[in-house]
């Protein structure tokens, strides 16, 4: 995803979904936030804002936990502002 997203010149990423799997998160502070996240996508093509919507594995955890605004003060990139069911 780096490479393409430095090679497109990327404004910004649009997550469809799907963010943690298996079961979604089970908190703000679940460790799968920066584990499946934070950690995972450091290219740096890839430091913009991240605008996700959830999949039907997110819908498993707290649903509550990915739409927190707590989640940008620990990585900023994040926002996700509205559930869909």
């Amino acid at each position: 995803m780096g490479r393409i997203g430095k090679k497109l010149d990327i404004n910004f990423v649009i997550s469809t979904g799907e963010n943690f799997y298996d079961d979604g998160l089970t908190s703000i502070s679940d460790n799968a936030f920066k584990e499946s996240f934070t950690k995972i996508y450091t290219a740096k093509s890839l430091q913009k804002q991240w605008n996700s919507v959830l999949g039907n594995h997110d819908y498993r955890g707290n649903v509550e936990a990915q739409l927190n605004p707590v989640l940008r003060k620990i990585d900023s990139r994040w926002l996700c502002l509205r559930s869909f069911p």
